[in-house]
């Protein structure tokens, strides 16, 4: 570990900071080649999202708002979940 990085991790920073977040047209030396891949008995991910509110004007400036919101699907690799307020 070189400044509490792994050395993968530093070489990310390095990349990252040579780059500025652009693509670059030839690998970069002293780094080694990746590729990514997806697993190919991985299953699609699907999902449907249902919304349905109301709003009620309660003055001129003031309204009540109720909503419904669900979402059903598979999503096999990464479940998650949202809340807001």
């Amino acid at each position: 570990m070189r400044d509490g990085l792994a050395p993968a991790d530093a070489d990310v920073v390095r990349t990252m900071a040579l780059s500025r977040g652009a693509l670059f047209a030839a690998p970069i030396e002293g780094l080694p080649a990746s590729t990514d891949r997806a697993d190919p008995d991985l299953p699609d991910t699907h999902s449907r999202k249902i919304t349905a509110g109301i709003d009620y004007g309660l003055g001129r400036e003031t309204k009540l708002t109720v909503e419904y919101a669900t979402v059903q699907g598979l999503a096999p690799r990464s479940p998650t979940s949202a809340c807001a307020l």
